[in-house]
């Protein structure tokens, strides 16, 4: 009799156990011009699978090609049919995105029709702020002038319509031209004419915000925009607590903040040259364990 009451005790310490670690299904978004397909993506949610014994997708929002030749909200939305429809993500889950999958990410949670709720969103090297320049193409004579014809176009509504990395542009000195357009980040940012309040209240409903950047990146500009920082109109970088989404809280971005809910690293490479070293330390004990 004893020896069944301590099996039961036993078996009920298991239970709790295997619940926290069986804690969040999870949907990975992809960087630019990745695929799913790809040994590192495939390795990736392998390795996360693995580590938390649940259920883990790479959800392909383009990929390739199609991640210029895609607008920036049909990626978008092409992540929230994916999950929508998927019965794994029909409750709570986590999102882990890489570079760009970021700023899709952040549309899932804040714009998806889904049964589903995200509690842990993990950002690896995000433009969450945009990006100011092109890629590796910050000094000299030649980046200057192609990122003068950057500035000049990418708000144009043909190019927000027809190529997708314009849809987290964000040129410092012309914010006129930002704040007019029909771009993607200035809606998740709740920077245009009409509040979305929901959008508000989903993205300051999550449990654990984790950003980590890297402080050799050179591929979004500022880097600092993988933490919500961004250039100022005379080109300095403006701390993510000193930026007006977070002054005015337009999106819900302080909220989180003031209730601790957000986590910052600096990983001392190049764009989202992570290891998994790295996702073992940022990442998977707040999936794994999340109650």
């Amino acid at each position: 009799m004893k020896y069944n009451n301590v099996l039961t005790i036993i078996s009920f310490i298991f239970l709790i156990k295997v619940k926290l670690y069986n804690s969040l299904p999870v949907a990975v978004l992809h960087g630019f011009q990745q695929t799913c397909n790809s040994y590192n993506l495939q390795t990736l949610v392998d390795y996360i699978k693995s580590k938390t014994t649940h259920y883990a997708r790479c959800i392909e929002t383009g990929g390739g090609s199609k991640d210029i030749s895609l607008s920036f909200y049909e990626q978008a939305k092409k992540a929230c049919e994916i999950i929508s429809q998927d019965s794994n993500y029909n409750s709570d889950f986590a999102i882990v995105s890489i570079s760009q999958g970021g700023v899709l990410a952040r549309y899932v949670i804040e714009k998806c029709q889904m049964t589903g709720h995200v509690k842990v969103f993990a950002s690896i090297g995000g433009p969450l702020s945009g990006t100011h320049q092109l890629p590796h193409c910050q000094r000299g004579v030649t980046c200057h002038t192609l990122n003068s014809l950057v500035d000049w176009f990418v708000y144009k509504e043909y190019i927000q319509d027809s190529i997708g990395p314009a849809g987290y542009f964000r040129v410092s000195n012309h914010l006129d031209r930002y704040t007019n357009s029909k771009s993607l980040l200035l809606d998740i940012n709740n920077q245009g004419e009409n509040i979305d309040i929901n959008a508000k209240n989903r993205f300051s409903s999550l449990d654990l915000l984790i950003l980590i950047a890297f402080k050799r990146d050179t591929m979004i500009s500022p880097k600092e925009s993988a933490h919500f920082g961004e250039y100022d109109e005379k080109h300095k970088v403006v701390d993510m607590k000193d930026t007006d989404i977070y002054k005015n809280d337009l999106f819900g971005f302080k909220t989180l903040d003031e209730a601790n809910k957000i986590k910052k690293f600096w990983v001392d490479e190049v764009h989202c040259n992570y290891n998994f070293v790295d996702i073992d330390m940022y990442i998977i004990p707040y999936i794994r364990d999340n109650p």
